[in-house]
This record gives structure tokens, sequence and C-alpha cells, in this order.
């Protein structure tokens, strides 16, 4: 897979109530198309990295934030 759809970006980040998460599902419901490109999957996992940041204490809870932002960088150096 070399893109990544706003759905599934959703998918993978909805149970998380942090505020940069807020703000990427504002981005993707006002400026997105159903294909993200390079732009948008830099502003996404820029958003991700300052939520880790912020707020990963080491815990699972994180785990799944944590793998999808490297899917992110997978994806990114791939385009």
């Amino acid at each position: 897979m070399n893109f990544l759809t706003c759905k599934r970006v959703e998918e993978a980040i909805k149970g998380y109530g942090f505020s940069e998460i807020t703000d990427i599902l504002a981005f993707l419901n006002f400026s997105c198309c159903t294909e993200l490109d390079a732009s948008e999957l830099a502003y996404i996992r820029e958003k991700i990295d300052i939520c880790l940041r912020k707020n990963d204490n080491g815990d699972n809870y994180f785990i799944p934030l944590r793998e999808f932002a490297t899917e992110l960088d997978c994806l990114r150096k791939r385009s």
C-alpha cells in the first residue's frame, strides 16, 4: 500500500482524546480528499509526534498510536 485514506487515519486515531488528535480529525474533515498526499501525511505525522511527546508515558495504551506513527514513517519514505 503506497497511499493512505482519511478513513484509515480516522480508524487508527479515533480512540485518543488528545487535542492533537482532535486537530487531525478536524483537518481530515475540512481539508482532505479520500487519498492523502505527502504534505498531508507530514502534517498528520507531526501532530502524532507532538501528541506522543506530550502524553506517552510508555503505557500499552499508546502502542497502537506508536505503531501508526511508524506506518506513516514508512509511507512517507516510499513517496
